[in-house]
């Protein structure tokens, strides 16, 4: 049954007392904080990404290291052979081990038998395997590789170290490379960016997403383009199916919300209410110091991490021990660094310099066990009710 102008008017009362005070926040959480619409908005962005990562992770594949033994030139051709098996990998490696077993030594440590990389018998061999052709293993005398080395392709039929043999004594060129690689990375996020402006280098390929990624709200909100920012939020509404969450007077929402957002502002708009308060002026003093040369210093340790990593790899394989005490330690103090942040889980975060006085107060105090009472209070100043706080904390 359709409502009475009287209802719809009661309606509407209801429904307006209901929206009083609503902030941003509280309307971006109708809506969907992150629904289809962000998702796909974050994917577009990381499509910058994507590129960068693959040159990074792609010489993990391109560089793995495969089993491999000493090449037997007379066995050279029945061994390209066993290729024609590499559908069936248990035939296949049969057919080459066979090969294998007759011409590298082999030790057998705790009913483990390990046959040499880089070592074969020094013997003539004969020109057709056969099943009679047997070495004693304390026989004859080793040589190193000196014919090449055959290479186990029942996963990779070829790498970067099966192209150029980086095995045996060149095994540590490999790493190498890839700590050149982020050598040139580091010196590149240092030079690249001056260098695409001196060439006039656009980025032509993500001009597209332009129009695909629209502008923030709350920056059109404070810009007083209030249609704009309704306009996208109804549109992020329609992608997250909440459209009918929307309060149908949000126009004035987004007034009242930042009519008491400039009041606020008004009360602290200078430099001086930002000193005025203890916390504030310790976290100001942080980023004065610490912003632009932190995070230069932060791009510049993840590159040298990535440098040497393939060094320590390295040296792992002549001291087993040296990867874990190098990277156990690092380990154990960036877990401890991460203790002094602040938790910011199903907590409201500031949007005013009391906000985020009050929030790094009770961040404080939550760490001397009081969580209940500093999450509650922080629901408030957050603009949620007690109630509202109590169903969170249950989701």
């Amino acid at each position: 049954m359709a409502e009475t102008p009287k209802e719809q008017k009661e309606s509407a009362q209801i429904d307006s007392r209901e929206m009083e005070g609503m902030r941003f926040d509280d309307i971006l959480g109708l809506i969907g904080e992150m629904g289809v619409y962000q998702i796909v908005l974050l994917l577009l962005i990381f499509l910058a990404i994507i590129p960068m990562a693959l040159q990074s992770m792609i010489y993990v594949f391109e560089s793995d290291k495969v089993d491999h033994w000493c090449n037997v030139i007379e066995w050279s051709d029945a061994v390209k052979k066993c290729l024609d098996l590499r559908d069936n990998p248990e035939n296949y490696l049969q057919c080459l081990h066979r090969y294998r077993d007759s011409s590298i030594p082999s030790t057998n440590e705790d009913g483990l038998v390990e046959y040499s990389k880089c070592l074969k018998y020094d013997i003539e061999y004969p020109s057709k395997l056969s099943d009679d052709f047997i070495i004693d293993n304390f026989t004859y005398s080793k040589i190193q590789c000196d014919e090449g080395w055959v290479y186990d392709q029942h996963q990779y039929i070829s790498t970067t170290v099966t192209e150029f043999d980086l095995v045996c004594e060149k095994s540590h060129l490999s790493g190498t490379t890839q700590s050149i690689f982020y050598f040139g990375y580091l010196v590149g996020a240092w030079s690249s960016g001056s260098l695409a402006d001196l060439r006039h280098l656009t980025e032509i390929n993500f001009i597209s997403v332009h129009r695909i990624i629209p502008e923030s709200p709350r920056w059109l909100m404070d810009r007083n383009d209030y249609e704009e920012a309704e306009k996208i939020l109804r549109k992020v509404a329609t992608f997250n199916k909440t459209l009918d969450k929307l309060p149908s007077n949000l126009t004035e929402i987004l007034h009242e919300g930042q009519k008491n957002s400039e009041i606020n502002l008004k009360k602290e708009n200078t430099i001086v209410h930002i000193f005025k308060k203890p916390r504030m002026r310790m976290a100001t003093f942080i980023l004065f110091a610490l912003w632009s040369s932190g995070m230069g210093v932060c791009a510049a340790i993840a590159r040298i991490g990535s440098i040497s990593s393939p060094i320590i790899l390295i040296i792992g394989d002549v001291w087993k021990p040296f990867p874990y005490i190098v990277c156990g330690p690092m380990a154990l103090v960036v877990a401890s660094a991460v203790l002094i942040l602040p938790d910011t889980r199903r907590i409201a975060l500031p949007g005013t310099l009391k906000d985020a006085e009050d929030f790094l107060k009770r961040n404080r105090k939550s760490r001397k066990g009081k969580d209940g009472i500093a999450g509650n209070q922080s629901a408030q100043a957050g603009g949620m009710t007690n109630e509202a706080f109590i169903d969170c904390k249950e989701v």
